[in-house]
């Protein structure tokens, strides 16, 4: 299993897929850097909750139609909304992020993550870039993403 990773806006699509195993020690490395934070989920949308019910969004979804109903438009956009959503302030990148599904990493929460990799010692710094050879190409990509939209998770 991968992880596909998509910088959002940048001119030339940069995308990075990361085995399962790579992501989980460069998740055990940001950890012990302060990079990633430790937040549940928001809890997901429910179709009732926008007029509408799953048995319709499924309906819809099998369908060609080129026009969406506006109940169903509000909760795609309430899905959308969670999935590119933040923490008012953030202190790093929220380890639910990493999973599949469309998750945005945002910008804010990139820096704030590489803030944190700012701080560590140089000889932490060494540390991660010895163990992890890719380590500086992921840190490559966490500057990029910053200051391109983000990263979206798949």
């Amino acid at each position: 299993m991968c992880f596909e990773l998509e910088v959002e806006d940048a001119t030339q699509g940069v995308n990075l897929r990361v085995e399962c195993t790579r992501l989980a020690m460069t998740l055990q490395i940001m950890d012990a850097l302060g990079m990633i934070e430790h937040l549940s989920p928001p809890r997901e949308p429910l179709p009732e909750d926008h007029g509408t019910t799953a048995a319709r969004v499924t309906a819809f979804l099998s369908t060609d139609s080129e026009e969406t109903p506006p109940d169903l438009e509000q909760f795609a956009g309430a899905v959308g909304a969670l999935f590119d959503g933040q923490a008012e302030d953030p202190v790093g990148i929220p380890c639910y992020k990493f999973s599949h599904g469309g998750w945005l990493l945002t910008p804010d929460e990139i820096a704030a993550a590489l803030g944190w990799w700012t701080l560590a010692t140089p000889q932490i710094q060494a540390y991660a870039r010895e163990g992890l050879p890719w380590w500086s190409q992921w840190l490559d990509l966490l500057i990029t993403a910053r200051d391109h939209g983000g990263i979206r998770v798949w």
